[in-house]
């Protein structure tokens, strides 16, 4: 039986892996330790802003994660030593891997801002995640319907791109409102790629 619940600090080994294999941190890196690294920067740096941390267990194991925050609502994980280490691990990216994919991050800023104008939100599903071995099962949706008592009323905005299963939010009821092409290079590669931003009303 699966029970949806606060996200247990102790199972970010497992979220690093639902975030490194369903958003393809691979693309960025080559290096595993790298992208492991990369992977523990991305979840700390969301959970220490978010507002609303959810796990979905089976028989007390993680498989699955939602994390969100409410612009407007205190964040309770980002205590000093948590955005400490989100500081070393940005640090640290920056030295082995630059500054990041411009194109991507700039297609994001593009699309909320144009998003922003017509229709304000609360807030941002940041991370949506499942155990990749237990597609199918409805994780994802559970843990939607878990996050919609605490969010009712609420718009709340997302982004994924062509690398991703975005055709689950299709099917849920979200509104795609942006959408963006680009190309993203990738040491001397480059691949094209649609960037787009969701949202829904709970």
């Amino acid at each position: 039986m699966m029970t949806i619940r606060p996200l247990a600090t102790k199972d970010f080994p497992q979220v690093v892996t639902f975030a490194i294999e369903g958003m393809h941190f691979d693309r960025y890196f080559q290096n595993p330790l790298m992208l492991r690294a990369f992977g523990y920067y991305f979840v700390e740096h969301e959970y220490a802003n978010a507002t609303q941390a959810l796990g979905a267990y089976e028989a007390g194991r993680l498989v699955g994660v939602l994390l969100a925050s409410e612009t407007a609502a205190p964040k309770p994980h980002a205590t000093w030593l948590r955005r400490l280490l989100v500081a070393s691990y940005q640090r640290l990216m920056r030295v082995f891997a630059g500054h990041g994919t411009p194109a991507y991050d700039a297609a994001n800023a593009d699309m909320l801002a144009a998003f922003m104008a017509k229709k304000p939100a609360d807030g941002e599903i940041s991370l949506l995640a499942t155990d990749p071995t237990l597609q199918g099962r409805g994780i994802g949706s559970q843990l939607l319907a878990a996050f919609a008592h605490t969010a009712k009323g609420k718009r709340y905005f997302l982004y994924t791109d062509s690398d991703c299963v975005y055709q689950f939010y299709d099917h849920r009821g979200f509104i795609r409102e942006q959408t963006r092409q680009i190309e993203l290079t990738l040491g001397a590669k480059q691949f094209p790629l649609t960037c787009m931003l969701y949202s829904q009303v709970f």
